[in-house]
């Protein structure tokens, strides 16, 4: 059976052991919190329309040379395969990022920006209604192909506190991916925290 097939668990901490706020804790100091110009206005679209007691996540990365907390983003992020609908590869990226799976129907379009050479299309999805992804059961695939540079696609997941952390403690694996590998685990965020740090 395939990697693709099977998944794979988070690196070399448990999901809910990498866990915090935009406060920090051991594993995550303050501040080391990642974001692209280029992704901005997307990203600011998605939390400024979200309540302040909400709480999202993002993929938290270590280092390949020795496994400590590297940094962490405030969605997931990546980019459209050739030949793939915008909307297909943020389910992709969700599996591959997070370990979550969700209906393409509930992934809403917030935000498209263009800059004349990259197009970003951002997406908010409900905490509600994303799964734990199970390679046996969700069976997203794309064929082999190279990532299409100037297509890019990132998606802000958020909910109450209870669901984000009861979604967040269900997940076991990832869909795996090449370019994955050095997301250690997740970073469940307080809203009104990240768009201080967007303001």
């Amino acid at each position: 059976m395939s990697s693709e097939a099977t998944g794979y668990p988070f690196g070399p901490h448990r999901m809910k052991d990498i866990r915090g706020t935009m406060a920090g804790s051991a594993e995550c100091p303050a501040g080391s919190v990642v974001m692209s110009t280029f992704r901005l206005p997307g990203l600011s679209d998605a939390y400024f329309g979200l309540a302040d007691d909400l709480m999202s996540v993002g993929p938290v990365y270590v280092s390949s040379r020795d496994g400590r907390f590297k940094d962490t983003q405030h969605s997931v992020t990546g980019s459209c395969i050739y030949h793939e609908d915008p909307v297909n590869a943020a389910v992709r990226e969700l599996e591959e990022e997070l370990g979550l799976h969700c209906d393409p129907k509930f992934l809403r379009l917030v935000s498209k920006v263009d800059d004349g050479v990259r197009t970003c299309w951002t997406y908010l999805l409900c905490a509600e209604h994303a799964v734990p992804y199970n390679p046996y059961i969700h069976t997203t695939s794309t064929a082999l192909s190279r990532d299409d540079k100037r297509r890019k696609v990132q998606i802000v997941v958020a909910g109450p506190e209870s669901t984000v952390v009861e979604l967040v403690d269900s997940i076991v694996a990832r869909r795996a991916a090449k370019d994955t590998t050095h997301i250690g685990g997740i970073r469940i965020m307080r809203v009104v925290d990240v768009k201080a740090c967007l303001s």
